[in-house]
């Protein structure tokens, strides 16, 4: 990768340096930018159309045919200038999030009767000097997205008006470059897109693998030769003959339920200790950090409680029920949350690592129709294995052990992927303001 021969200043503070015979121009020279007017509404005195909307734009980076675009109504007017043709580029332009203001789209084909819907901005060069597929590329760069998050207004919600567009200084090289800019990186990105699906589907065998290995552990113990029984529990099947099979419990030394502050008495909530809710649970064991947290004058009122470290916290209710994460200090939580103590480390560990591999059969023992609880008195009953102590010491460090191994692999393939995000976006930025010198 080399550099053009000679360089000159765009003009553009944010833009720098660009190859001495191209040229910048403000966008409304160029092309028009036009705000859609077309609703998801359907009208009887209007045509049949498909509509492109906010999503289609903002989950794709091209917009072609076979996509499940909704079906809609436009009057003649709107068919006439928003019908999307070859070259088009579609920009979103507004969201909850600057950072998402004027993601692009290209539209690689002409798609007879479909449309660009509401909260689109459609960018048609209307000159001979200004390819589609490079202003695409030049939207997707750095460059331009903070010029983007940067005009963007709002609290809430944020939007960038039609001006914004227009006025936006806008790189032009000759023509020929600009399309060997555009098929050039359509070309890469394709290449490192690739690498990064890649490398996502490597990280999906290895969570498979981990979960695989720490089921098999929790439910059959480590003796591949060791005689079974039945449970007498259809979720967890046969389980090593020596264990016994209990009630939690009788296994867990105690089971309570969270709390929430009452909200009309002002400094219960403040950042200083963490209160976790089913929003803070992800895929992962182990708990860092509560989105909200509560004040110390709230547990010295008892409105909340402090549950101690090394806990198992379960959700108890809603989409996320069954849902473990263990807490290696001491915490509280709301009453969506049940949390399980035992008397010995390992056991916390065995018990949390069991309930996180069986979050959907945990679930399933709930038969509410619309929302499903999991209250203490049913967490109580939940049926679990029971491992003489010695061979629970055993099993917790073989996991351990086992998943430490994979997840430094996960965590090198993770930063791996991100180091190719980082690359592609540099690649990209560099190539449409000239940094790097492409050609056919």
């Amino acid at each position: 990768m080399i550099p053009y021969d000679k360089y000159k200043d765009s003009g553009v503070a944010w833009i720098g340096e660009v190859p001495e015979h191209w040229e910048v121009k403000r966008l409304k020279y160029v092309a028009d930018a036009m705000p859609s007017n077309i609703d998801k509404k359907s009208k009887e005195d209007e045509c049949e159309v498909l509509l492109c909307n906010y999503v289609d734009v903002y989950k794709n980076d091209f917009i072609k045919k076979g996509m499940p675009f909704m079906q809609a109504t436009a009057s003649e007017a709107q068919i006439e200038k928003f019908e999307l043709k070859k070259g088009d580029v579609i920009a979103t332009k507004d969201s909850e999030d600057p950072n998402d203001i004027a993601v692009p789209a290209l539209v690689t084909e002409n798609l007879d009767g479909v449309v660009c819907g509401y909260h689109l901005t459609l960018i048609r060069s209307f000159s001979n000097n200004l390819n589609g597929g490079f202003l695409f590329w030049l939207l997707k760069s750095k460059f331009y997205g903070s010029y983007f998050s940067t005009e963007a207004n709002g609290v809430t919600r944020f939007g960038i008006g039609t001006n914004s567009f227009k006025v936006l200084p806008t790189i032009l090289p000759p023509l020929p470059e600009q399309t060997a800019i555009a098929r050039y990186l359509d070309q890469k990105t394709t290449e490192i897109d690739q690498l990064i699906a890649q490398k996502e589907r490597l990280l999906a065998l290895w969570e498979e693998e981990k979960t695989a290995l720490i089921n098999q552990a929790v439910t059959r113990g480590l003796d591949a030769g060791a005689k079974m029984k039945d449970s007498g529990v259809a979720w967890l099947g046969e389980v090593p003959e020596h264990w016994e099979v209990k009630r939690l419990k009788y296994v867990a030394i105690k089971i309570q339920t969270g709390s929430t502050p009452p909200s009309n008495i002002e400094g219960y909530f403040a950042d200083e200790v963490n209160w976790f809710t089913p929003g803070d649970f992800t895929n992962e064991l182990y708990l860092k950090e509560s989105k909200r947290k509560v004040s110390l004058s709230a547990l010295n009122d008892e409105v909340v409680k402090m549950f101690p470290s090394n806990s198992v916290l379960m959700v108890g209710i809603g989409a996320t029920l069954g849902k473990v994460g263990f807490i290696e200090f001491a915490a509280s939580a709301n009453q969506q949350i049940n949390v399980l103590s035992f008397n010995r480390l390992n056991s916390t560990k065995f018990y949390a690592m069991f309930f996180h591999v069986n979050q959907q059969n945990i679930a399933s023992l709930t038969n509410a129709a619309t929302l499903a609880i999991l209250n203490q008195s049913q967490t109580k009953d939940i049926v679990v294995p029971k491992p003489p102590d010695e061979e629970i010491d055993k099993i917790v460090r073989h996991i351990e052990t086992q998943t430490a191994r994979i997840q430094t692999q996960m965590d090198q393939t993770r930063k791996l992927i991100e180091l190719l995000k980082e690359y592609r976006a540099t690649l990209i930025s560099e190539v449409v303001t000239g940094k790097i010198k492409i050609t056919e």
